[in-house]
C-alpha cells in the first residue's frame, strides 16, 4: 500500500524556511492520520476528527513474526506466525512461557490430545481409531463400577465380595439333568451356586435332595417330599457334588433333574 503523505523524521531541515513550518505540521498530521486509519476509526468531517468513537479499532492487523515474542512476568503476547505455509494466530504466555497456536487452516485449533480428537474441514471430531480403553478409562469413566475394557467396550463391574457384592449380585436360575452312577458326581452349573434342588425324574415315587448356601443347610427328601437324613450334596462355588452311593440323589442308572439358584 502506497502512502499519500510521507512520514519523514528528518524534516523539516534546519535550512528550511520557518514560513513553511505550518505546511510541515499539517503534513505530519495527515501522515499520522493516514497510517492510524488503517486499523483505527479516524474518519474526518471536513478536516477534523470529532466523532467520540475516534481512535477505536476497526480491526487488528498483525505482521507475521518469525518467532514467538519475548514476554516478561504478568504479560502475554498475541502475534501471527507461519504454520504449515499459512499465517496463523498464536499466544505467548508470560515469562517466555508456552506458545499456544489459536488458529489452524482458517479455523480455531483444538488444544487437545490430537491422537484422540482432530480438526477436519473446520469440524472438531473424534479421530478414527483414536478412542481407546485407556483414554476413555482415564478421562471419561470414574470409579470402580464402570470401566472401558480391553476390547473398548463399556462394562459394568459387579463386585465379587463384601457388602457391595451382596447388594448388586444378579440372581439367575439354571437347571439340567444328570444320571446317577453310584460314584461321586460333580455337576458344573456355570454360575455361583447359592441353592440347588434335585428330584428323581424317572419314577412317580421319587427321591431327591436340596442344599442351600451360605449356611450349608443340607437335606434329603424321600417319598412324599419329607425331609430325612443329612449329607449327600455339597455346593462348591460354581459346581455341586453328589456323594457316592446315595440312594436319594445318586442311584445308579437313575435320571435326576436339578434346579440351581445362582448369582452372577
Amino acid at each position: 500500500m502506497a502512502w499519500t503523505y510521507t512520514f519523514d523524521t528528518s524534516t523539516p531541515l534546519s535550512t528550511d524556511s520557518p514560513r513553511d513550518g505550518d505546511d510541515k505540521i499539517r503534513e505530519l498530521k495527515l501522515a499520522i492520520h493516514e497510517r492510524m486509519d488503517v486499523d483505527h476509526f479516524l474518519d474526518l468531517t471536513g478536516t477534523s476528527q470529532t466523532d467520540t468513537d475516534g481512535g477505536k479499532h476497526r480491526q487488528v492487523t498483525l505482521m507475521e513474526s518469525a518467532a514467538a515474542p519475548t514476554t516478561a512476568a504478568n504479560e502475554g503476547g498475541v502475534y501471527t506466525k507461519e504454520a504449515t505455509g499459512q499465517s496463523e494466530l498464536f499466544f505467548r504466555e508470560e515469562s517466555d512461557g508456552d506458545e499456544v497456536q489459536i488458529t489452524a487452516g482458517g479455523h480455531l485449533k483444538p488444544t487437545v490430545d490430537d491422537s484422540t480428537i482432530e480438526l477436519s474441514s473446520g469440524t472438531v471430531q473424534l479421530k478414527d481409531a483414536g478412542i481407546t480403553a485407556a483414554k476413555l478409562g482415564a478421562t471419561l469413566i470414574g470409579g470402580d463400577d464402570i470401566e472401558v475394557n480391553g476390547s473398548n467396550q463399556l462394562a459394568i463391574n459387579v463386585p465379587d465380595a463384601g457388602a457391595d457384592a451382596d447388594s448388586v449380585a444378579a440372581p439367575v436360575i439354571l437347571y439340567g439333568t444328570y444320571t446317577g452312577t453310584g460314584s461321586e458326581i460333580t455337576v458344573t452349573v456355570g454360575a455361583t451356586v447359592r441353592a440347588v434342588f434335585i428330584a428323581r425324574s424317572d419314577a412317580v415315587l421319587f427321591g431327591g435332595g436340596f442344599a442351600i448356601k451360605p449356611d450349608d443347610s443340607i437335606g434329603q427328601m424321600g417319598i412324599a417330599g419329607e425331609a430325612i437324613g443329612s449329607g449327600g450334596i455339597t455346593i462348591s462355588t460354581t459346581t455341586f457334588i453328589i456323594a457316592a452311593s446315595n440312594s436319594y440323589t445318586n442311584a445308579s442308572g437313575k435320571t435326576y433333574a436339578w434346579l440351581a439358584i445362582c448369582e452372577r
